[in-house]
């Protein structure tokens, strides 16, 4: 099926043909990666299992159907059809690091583990599933290990803007900020609509005094994510510093609005009331 403009006509097509006559599994196959495409996890699951109700041995459909259920946050019959898709091909890299992601989501911290690590044994040139598990350690403060991912995660792929931009985060908790603003200005560089890392751009800069350079990186950020209150609160923040008052306070009332209870802001607002 043809891209962008076309594709709402050839799915129009292809339901059209679909409703007149079941069609082969193929032609829902074909709709779930257009529905896909379109980013609507929904459809894309309707007709995976619509293709496995006429072929249930297409491992690859069942895998698009676990992402397309975890993107909907169905996490249990995501995990489940994860494993279904493992039971069938066991070294299948994606499927461990997928069905790890939703381990994490569900508080299985040490099976999502055995899952990473299942994912680079079968793949160990791996970034994405090495960056995850450097995360995981990360959370659980296991940090030379988790460096040892981020260092592995970059090796296998040194343009992969995550690991840069989670080595970054593992830099600032250790106060070693110099190196993790390099980190995090490459995570931008690599990916320049990736909101978090301009995020931590801006605390890592603000945190060294840099106020001017920290602005523009939590406004870039805003952008990108209008919705991300941290960033407006730090933007208020270095505004503040900077004797924009105005504006600092306009960034103030947006954090609470999008996160009303917002501690950090909760916190700064009965500090300006006493």
């Amino acid at each position: 099926m043809k891209d962008g403009a076309d594709l709402p006509r050839g799915i129009a097509l292809l339901e059209k043909a679909l409703a007149a006559k079941t069609g082969p599994a193929e032609a829902y196959i074909e709709l779930a990666v257009a529905y896909s495409s379109l980013q609507n996890p929904g459809a894309a699951a309707a007709n995976c299992r619509k293709a496995l109700e006429i072929d249930p041995k297409l491992t690859m459909v069942r895998y698009d159907l676990a992402r397309a259920l975890a993107q909907l946050g169905h996490t249990d019959e995501a995990r489940e059809q994860y494993r279904q898709v493992i039971l069938e091909n066991p070294d299948l890299p994606e499927a461990h690091n997928n069905l790890a992601t939703v381990l994490v989501q569900q508080g299985e911290l040490a099976k999502a583990a055995e899952e990473y690590q299942s994912a680079i044994r079968a793949r160990p040139i791996y970034a994405e599933a090495h960056n995850n598990l450097g995360h995981l350690y990360l959370e659980q403060g296991r940090l030379k290990e988790a460096q040892a991912e981020f260092e592995e995660a970059l090796r296998s792929d040194p343009a992969f803007a995550p690991a840069h931009n989670t080595f970054g985060i593992l830099l600032a908790n250790q106060n070693r900020l110099d190196t993790a603003v390099r980190y995090f200005e490459r995570a931008a560089q690599l990916n320049p609509d990736f909101a978090e890392a301009h995020y931590n751009l801006g605390c890592a800069l603000h945190a060294r005094g840099k106020r001017e350079r920290a602005i523009v990186a939590f406004r870039r950020a805003i952008q990108l994510d209008p919705a991300n209150a941290p960033a407006h609160l730090g933007l208020e923040a270095a505004l503040g510093e900077a004797g924009q008052v105005d504006a600092a306070m306009s960034e103030f009332r947006e954090a609470l609005r999008l996160r009303p209870g917002y501690p950090d802001a909760e916190r700064k607002m009965r500090a300006l009331q006493r």
